[in-house]
């Protein structure tokens, strides 16, 4: 059994910055679900950046398993609100049993998102 981590750490206020100047580009980077969840809540940079941070946290946490990019990553929630990493892409041939547990935090400033990943032995 082995135990990876990521972590990642971003500005909110640049999302907020990119939603009302130019949020055609800020949407390239999220998922079309991703994207109609946050713009249902108050303040839908926060949520957006919190998103961005979980999906670069567990792109840091599973390095060392494979490769991946943000975009095979989507942020999804749970009806309490929890968030979860789903994988719309993940190379077969590759796939260890994974357990992964998510956290985003985040301020009126700052959006921090840690990500455990847990690898099973197949035995």
């Amino acid at each position: 059994m082995n135990i990876y981590s990521g972590i990642d750490i971003e500005d909110t206020g640049r999302f907020k910055r990119l939603y009302f100047l130019k949020p055609y580009l800020l949407q390239k980077l999220f998922q079309e679900e991703e994207w109609s969840f946050a713009i249902q809540k108050p303040k839908p940079w926060e949520t957006l950046a919190g998103i961005w941070c979980g999906k670069e946290a567990a792109v840091k946490a599973l390095n060392s398993l494979v490769k991946l990019d943000v975009h095979s990553i989507t942020i999804k929630h749970l009806k309490d609100g929890s968030p979860f990493v789903y994988f719309s892409s993940y190379p077969s041939s590759s796939k260890p049993t994974l357990k992964l547990s998510l956290s985003i935090s985040h301020t009126k400033t700052i959006s921090v998102a840690t990500v455990q990943v847990l690898e099973l032995s197949a035995d």
